[in-house]
């Protein structure tokens, strides 16, 4: 019971530290942030290549079966055409003609059928990676901004902190008569001023 409730105490104040040091600066997660958005747009990318990749193979299996039902179509035309001003046998030899034509051109259309909906599913599948990029970079930029707030409020900070350190140098050289006790409130002044550096970052 008391071990729980030490591991417990114990896990409060590490969350307790956490949150602190994310509530002052953060600086450390938002860079992290950025570098797994940045990540995230590049491995978006990469399935959009392939993606790319896919309809384009999609696309060449595709074009001969195209050109072969636009090939079979002209020649359904010109049967029908000629069969206009056929006699009785010439007409049967047609409809024979036009029912071989007619099986192929199933037997194409049931081949590209498949291919047409993977092609659409292929550019709907394109649009949304499109909108989840843009999405995600929106993130990737208003993480950088932020970033770079932050970043700058460091920099003034720390430019405060290390203004204040050197008056403190110029205060001891001035006012510290004794070499030992002008080492002794220097050394302070540098362990002070790096506990606080590291306090910050």
């Amino acid at each position: 019971g008391n071990t729980s409730a030490g591991a417990a105490g114990g896990g409060n104040a590490a969350a307790v530290t956490a949150t602190g040091a994310a509530a002052r600066f953060g600086i450390w997660d938002l860079i992290a942030g950025a570098v797994r958005l940045s990540g995230k747009i590049a491995t978006i990318d990469a399935v959009d290549g392939r993606t790319v990749a896919l309809q384009t193979t999609f696309s060449q299996i595709r074009a001969p079966l195209v050109d072969e039902l636009k090939s079979l179509s002209a020649r359904g035309d010109e049967l029908a055409t000629q069969a206009d001003s056929a006699d009785s046998d010439t007409l049967n030899r047609y409809r024979g003609q036009l029912d071989a034509l007619s099986d192929q051109f199933k037997q194409t259309s049931a081949l590209l059928i498949p291919l047409s909906k993977v092609g659409i599913l292929l550019n709907q599948y394109r649009r949304n990676l499109a909108h989840w990029r843009s999405a995600v970079k929106t993130q990737y930029r208003s993480a950088l901004t932020t970033l770079g707030m932050r970043l700058v409020g460091l920099a003034l900070i720390l430019g405060l902190v290390f203004v204040a350190a050197e008056l403190w140098r110029l205060a001891v050289l001035r006012y510290a008569q004794d070499s030992r006790r002008r080492y002794q409130l220097l050394l302070l002044r540098r362990i002070a001023l790096w506990v606080v550096v590291v306090l910050i970052v």
